[in-house]
């Protein structure tokens, strides 16, 4: 992204902080970066005080200057490493694994990042691909032993559940309008 800088970027969540709003910002994992990119990343995050750090894995979409990648560049256990070291330089921020992991990790291994400190997911389509279902991400959960926190997110698991698959208009989103690299790879 060239229209700012990371000096802009930093700027603008300490004028939003300034105004009294909890921050979200956080990284896109896989992108070529080393293991000390990733720390760093999550030492500036913290010198910024985010309450929310996202952490994505990056999912090769066709068109964009990642394209001649068939998946990121980065292991489920470097993933799951990353994960905890910003849970240990964020212990009060929401650390949420979010888009790509459908694509980069097994299905048996998406319950790996609550392990190392992640507390929360990103469930449903994210801006341009398409993720996995909420009542898929809560089987999920209930496979590896672990349940919803319906204390913080108000809702009824099995109500998400039994709509799973349902035909209803999804919210509007820009997903298919991009297609991912692992999308083209399983037609």
């Amino acid at each position: 992204v060239g229209t700012h800088d990371f000096e802009d970027r930093v700027k603008t969540l300490e004028v939003a902080k300034e105004a009294g709003m909890d921050l979200c910002a956080g990284v896109i994992l896989g992108m070529g970066e080393s293991p000390t990119d990733r720390v760093d990343a999550a030492i500036a995050l913290q010198d910024i005080g985010v309450s929310s750090l996202p952490v994505n894995i990056l999912n090769p979409v066709a068109g964009t200057m990642f394209d001649d990648r068939e998946e990121a560049l980065i292991s489920t256990a470097e993933t799951i490493k990353t994960i905890a070291v910003y849970r240990l330089l964020h212990p009060h921020a929401r650390v949420r694994l979010t888009g790509g992991r459908e694509v980069n990790f097994a299905e048996d291994e998406q319950h790996l990042p609550f392990e190392a400190g992640a507390d929360g997911i990103l469930t449903g389509n994210y801006l341009t691909t398409e993720g996995q279902s909420p009542g898929d991400d809560i089987e999920m959960m209930e496979q590896a032993g672990m349940e919803p926190n319906t204390e913080v997110n108000d809702f009824d698991p099995e109500e998400v559940k039994s709509r799973d698959g349902d035909s209803a208009d999804p919210a509007d989103t820009a997903v298919g309008t991009a297609t991912s690299k692992a999308e083209l790879s399983d037609d």
